[in-house]
C-alpha cells in the first residue's frame, strides 16, 4: 500500500496547489473574477466565501487531523466543482475545463486516499 500513499500525496499536493492558485486568483484579480462570476449569473458576494472555503478545505485535506472534517471538505469541493462546471457550460463561455480538471483531481484524491489508508495499513498522517 506504500505505492498508493505516495500517489495520494502527489495528488494531494497537486490538488492543493490548484486550490491555492484559484483562491489567490480570487483574491488578487478581483475585477476579472467579479466579471467572470457576474457572467455566470452570480453576485460578487460569492467570491470571498468561496475563497475562504477553498483555503480551509485545503487545510482540512492536507492536515489529515479529522477524517470527518476532510470528508466534509471533499463534499464541499465536489459541489463547488460540479456547480462551476455546470455554470460554465450553461453560460457557454467554454471555461468548463478547469473545474472539470479539479473534479477529476478530487476523485483521484479520494480514490488514492481510500487505497492508501484502507484497513489501517498506513498511519493516518
Amino acid at each position: 500500500m506504500k505505492k498508493f500513499t505516495i500517489i495520494y500525496w502527489v495528488v494531494a499536493v497537486a490538488f492543493s496547489g490548484l486550490m491555492i492558485f484559484q483562491a489567490s486568483n480570487f483574491l488578487f484579480n478581483s475585477e476579472e473574477v467579479t466579471k467572470l462570476i457576474a457572467g455566470l449569473g452570480y453576485g460578487a458576494l460569492l467570491i470571498k466565501p468561496l475563497t475562504i472555503a477553498k483555503i480551509l478545505g485545503v487545510v482540512a485535506v492536507i492536515s489529515r487531523v479529522s477524517p470527518k472534517l476532510r470528508e466534509w471538505a471533499y463534499v464541499g469541493f465536489f459541489f463547488d466543482f460540479g456547480m462551476a462546471t455546470y455554470s460554465h457550460i450553461l453560460a457557454g463561455d467554454g471555461m468548463f475545463m478547469m473545474p472539470l480538471l479539479a473534479l477529476a483531481l478530487l476523485l483521484a484524491l479520494i480514490y488514492t486516499e481510500t487505497k492508501a489508508y484502507a484497513r489501517g495499513s498506513e498511519s493516518a498522517g
